[in-house]
């Protein structure tokens, strides 16, 4: 079912529809002005347990939603089939579940949260809890700027299947912690009397060795490098990485740090930051095995950054681009020299510029050696 573009609505099920949106799978409601809650629950108490079969819900620019339920359906309703969720540009919104629809979701893979006014993912209750999401793989919050918490009372979450985690310009969520700090701050006379301010979303030894795909902002890089067992530990398993709002010696650090770790890392994305350089020529030699570059990029994104060179001649880093298929430099307004494109044993190559980037870079003039073009097409140009 979708609704979109209905200015007058204020709820989209009143309490005597819940018949038709409890036999309904997925539901997309999107660009209602005036929409404040998703499903008004009955206010008597309901004999006995219903159960919904929604799996899918789609929440977008509704900006005076302040609940999607109006109450905890306390059991009475239950949400337990949801598999995917995404919730964008929702700026009055309170919280995404309310305590009892939470702890059912087992079933949960997918959440996708941006640019809503929540504070808690969710309701505040002063209950001590515990979430299984069991199956959830992928979760992305963006633009959440009052975002500090994950539920006030003191709780555990547990996602073991969790692959992908892409949280960024979320300034107040505290994302990451290590286990050993967690138990220390619960032990004794040391506990934490305000746990729920202070608890991190995820421990860094449960989810970040399992992760395909991870975004981490500069706080996160120095907790990363500062944890004891991270020079023994592996991201074996991570392809894609974000890095976003770092400065430079952190961004040195911890690239040199990472293409030793992430053997399977092919997509790099770095934005927002006062980088100058991506790859620096300061790395410890390489000797008896150790500080062995392990990472061959395929993607090379850089946004927003003051970047001067990407690296410097000679600059020791040949096998983190030696595969190199894309680059993809926006808004480094300080990369103005580039003039040349030498090329060299590329014989791999197809193509280096595609026709609307000649137009506007008219200036560079390529340099490239007869045994980069032998996969080059005889009758396009280089650029």
């Amino acid at each position: 079912m979708e609704v979109n573009n209905c200015d007058k609505l204020e709820h989209i099920f009143p309490s005597d529809m819940r018949t038709t949106f409890g036999r309904m799978e997925t539901l997309k409601v999107s660009d209602c002005g005036s929409v404040k809650e998703i499903f008004k629950l009955p206010d008597n108490e309901i004999i006995g347990e219903e159960a919904t079969q929604l799996k899918n819900l789609h929440l977008l620019r509704l900006p005076k939603l302040k609940q999607i339920w109006n109450k905890d359906p306390q059991g009475n309703f239950r949400f337990h089939n949801l598999q995917y969720v995404r919730v964008e540009e929702c700026e009055n919104l309170d919280y995404l579940f309310p305590l009892s629809v939470a702890l059912d979701l087992h079933q949960l893979e997918t959440v996708t949260m941006g640019s809503c006014g929540m504070n808690e993912i969710v309701a505040k209750k002063e209950e001590i809890a515990i979430f299984h999401f069991d199956r959830l793989n992928s979760l992305e919050i963006w633009n959440m700027h009052r975002l500090d918490r994950f539920y006030s009372g003191s709780h555990s979450l547990a996602c073991p299947s969790l692959r992908m985690l892409w949280v960024f310009n979320c300034p107040k969520l505290r994302l990451l912690g290590r286990q050993s700090t967690r138990n220390h701050n619960q032990s004794g006379d040391d506990r934490n009397p305000h746990p729920s301010m202070q608890d991190p979303l995820f421990m860094i030894e449960e989810v970040i060795p399992k992760l395909e795909s991870w975004t981490l902002n500069n706080t996160e890089a120095i907790m990363m490098l500062q944890d004891p067992q991270w020079k023994h530990r592996y991201v074996s398993r991570l392809k894609t990485l974000g890095m976003s709002n770092f400065d430079d010696k952190t961004a040195v650090t911890f690239l040199d740090s990472i293409v030793q770790k992430a053997p399977n890392l092919k997509y790099l994305f770095v934005e927002h930051g006062s980088l100058k350089e991506i790859f620096q020529d300061k790395r410890v030699a390489y000797e008896e095995g150790k500080n062995e570059i392990k990472t061959q990029l395929e993607f090379l994104m850089l946004y927003d950054l003051q970047l001067e060179h990407i690296c410097r001649e000679r600059c020791k880093i040949d096998p983190i681009l030696e595969v190199l298929e894309a680059l993809n430099v926006t808004e480094c307004a300080s990369l103005v020299n580039l003039q040349d494109i030498e090329l060299k044993e590329c014989n791999s190559l197809e193509e280096i510029m595609t026709q609307e980037m000649n137009e506007t870079r008219d200036e560079i003039v390529p340099i490239v050696e007869e045994s980069c073009c032998e996969a080059m097409s005889k009758d396009e140009n280089l650029l």
